[in-house]
């Protein structure tokens, strides 16, 4: 090992350590690259990700985006807001479900929701800002009249969260690498997802410490298993490749799976750290830093 795999390596541990050290004091925020308090950013973030998954969605099926129309949503991991939640009732769905290990969206600031809502219900032939942020969850309230439904649980069990829902759609961005158990998850999925449903899951497969990401992306994947749950915290990138990813589908009964590589890592920074990389690391799987998973349940 070179001396700069070396040092990348030894200030990895630094950033693993720092990262559990942070996680025991605060918990878990599941930070974007921006203040939860940038108004402006988070809604453009948050149109981006739909947008997104609807062109990915359409790419797949070979259909147009009103296709949710009228549908049953259900995002994975939605994080610090409820604006995709609004975005998709403003794209006429029936229902916005979503399911997080960790209690975020109730504290994002009433100003990121109603600017959101005023965006995206301008030209809307039936909704109105007010109209549609009366179905933003409340706190400690009743879930059955409203149309976004958001359910905490620190176990991720999709089966108790929504125990007589079925599922249309279920899109995730940037969660599965941290679930716990991504193939359980993925088991759970298939119960609750329709015959035909699809799935569309976007997932970030780098290191996520914001200054080592940018400098060394595979970090994570320098440590063998047992170091590397010595920092072990819930959130935590789990280190599952692509193609364990591909095999749970299969196994669960997802058909048409289809992976799209959106960023791979540099060809020569690839060469000069596979032979530090953790053994199981360094057939080539690790050369994805973000992908999109595209699959439709089995009838």
């Amino acid at each position: 090992m070179n001396l700069k795999n070396l040092a990348y390596k030894s200030v990895g541990v630094g950033f693993l350590a720092l990262a559990k050290a942070k996680s025991l004091s605060v918990g878990y925020d599941r930070a974007r690259p921006f203040s939860q308090n940038a108004v402006a950013q988070a809604i453009e973030y948050d149109k981006r990700v739909v947008d997104e998954w609807l062109a990915y969605l359409s790419e797949y099926t070979n259909l147009d985006a009103n296709q949710i129309r009228g549908r049953t949503i259900l995002e994975l991991g939605p994080g610090p807001d409820f604006g995709i939640g609004l975005y998709f009732l403003s794209l006429d769905v029936d229902r916005y479900c979503a399911l997080d290990a960790f209690e975020l969206a109730y504290n994002a600031p009433h100003e990121l929701h109603q600017r959101m809502a005023d965006l995206v219900t301008q030209g809307h032939p039936t909704l109105t800002s007010q109209g549609l942020l009366e179905h933003l969850p409340k706190k400690d309230f009743s879930r059955a009249n409203s149309r976004i439904d958001y359910v905490v649980r620190r176990d991720f069990n999709i089966l108790l969260a929504f125990p007589k829902q079925r599922f249309d759609f279920v899109f995730s961005q940037a969660a599965f690498e941290h679930f716990d158990d991504p193939d359980e998850s993925i088991r759970q999925l298939a119960q609750v997802t329709v015959p035909g449903g699809k799935l569309i899951a976007g997932i970030d497969l780098q290191t996520h410490t914001r200054w080592i990401r940018e400098k060394d992306p595979l970090n994570i994947y320098r440590y063998s298993d047992r170091f590397y749950r010595q920092f072990q915290f819930p959130g935590m990138p789990n280190r599952v490749s692509t193609s364990q990813y591909v095999e749970s589908l299969k196994r669960w009964g997802w058909q048409n799976i289809q992976v799209k590589g959106i960023g791979k890592t540099d060809p020569e920074y690839f060469s000069q750290v596979k032979g530090s990389l953790a053994k199981s690391f360094r057939n080539g799987q690790s050369e994805n830093l973000w992908i999109v998973i595209c699959a439709t349940r089995g009838t």
